[in-house]
């Protein structure tokens, strides 16, 4: 994490990976000043987190500044937003969290039929909320000059890339997004100069596949390697077993599209589930180090932080302090 720096946390597969949750991790970690938005597809994908025994999960403002009064969430030019879904996310949270750019195109259900405006023109945005500012990148601007370090969550994950993304085997929604999933993209959207992109993470889960089930198109990825299986309820016994997959190809091409400064295995509890329970790497099982190293060695990038539980702030291992040498 970069200080007065824009810093990013994105999904390296095809969504879903729990880029919500980490970055909740992070705000809380670092306790970062502003916390903005990029998303390649509308509506948006819902993010969760739980902290202190709640669940709270948002569509449009991050989850991540839930709870959270020193961070503020920005929407840049480029946002489409979902009025029906802000309101419900500002029924837990003050407006005063929240500047949206007079440009951002505001979605709304009227009569029936979609209706879109510019959030500049929107009378519930800009005089009842009074979210509209005229120009969001001025507010990140001066954010970053006055000594503020902003984490950027992008919505929606790499493999469905409008122009790096792949066909998805079995996938219920469009494969491909309308906008890159990319960090200069965001960077390029907010209006900010290039110098100012700090880290970036990437966030990657083991894929469930079913064991007995290889011949449906419910695996994501052709090129996909089985990393072992779990019983499908651990505490049964129930002979059908979950098999985790991995796509090396496809992290791979995430590294060389987004270059990311540090990965985040999210949910590595479905490898093993006594992994709930644990708060050191060298705890670890075998089943989670022996995919960490591997992807190490195929990537040449650290994975510096482990997802112990998903949406569960406090079982996140910050993998000796690698990250934390570089704040």
């Amino acid at each position: 994490m970069l200080r007065k720096k824009v810093n990013f946390i994105m999904g390296a597969q095809a969504g879903h990976e729990g880029v919500g949750d980490a970055a909740a991790y992070l705000v809380s970690k670092y306790q970062l000043d502003v916390v903005t938005a990029y998303s390649a597809t509308f509506p948006w994908p819902e993010h969760s987190a739980i902290a202190n025994g709640k669940t709270v999960r948002t569509r449009q403002i991050p989850v991540s500044i839930h709870g959270h009064t020193f961070a503020v969430a920005f929407f840049g030019p480029g946002s489409t937003i979902s009025l029906e879904d802000l309101q419900e996310d500002l029924a837990e949270m003050s407006p005063e969290c929240c500047a949206v750019d007079a440009q951002a195109l505001v979605v709304e259900d009227i009569n029936g039929r979609p209706q879109a405006a510019s959030a500049g023109s929107h009378d519930i945005l800009k005089n009842d909320l009074r979210l509209v500012k005229p120009d969001v990148r001025d507010l990140l601007l001066d954010a970053l000059k006055s000594g503020a370090t902003i984490l950027c969550e992008v919505y929606g994950g790499f493999d469905r890339c409008s122009i790096h993304g792949v066909g998805i085997r079995g996938a219920e929604e469009p494969t491909r997004y309308h906008k890159p999933v990319n960090p200069l993209a965001a960077m390029a959207e907010l209006g900010l100069p290039q110098r100012y992109l700090g880290h970036v993470y990437g966030v990657f889960e083991p894929t469930i596949r079913w064991r007995g089930f290889e011949s449906l198109p419910s695996d994501l990825y052709a090129d996909s390697e089985i990393l072992g299986t779990v019983p499908a309820s651990h505490d049964s016994e129930d002979p059908q077993e979950i098999a985790f997959d991995f796509s090396f190809d496809r992290i791979q091409k995430f590294i060389q599209v987004c270059d990311p400064d540090l990965l985040y295995l999210s949910s590595a509890e479905l490898l093993d589930p006594r992994v709930a329970k644990v708060r050191k790497y060298k705890d670890l099982p075998d089943s989670v180090t022996g995919l960490i190293s591997q992807i190490e060695s195929r990537t040449a990038k650290a994975v510096a932080f482990v997802g112990a539980g998903r949406s569960i702030l406090d079982r996140k291992i910050d993998r000796m302090g690698l990250d934390t040498r570089r704040y």
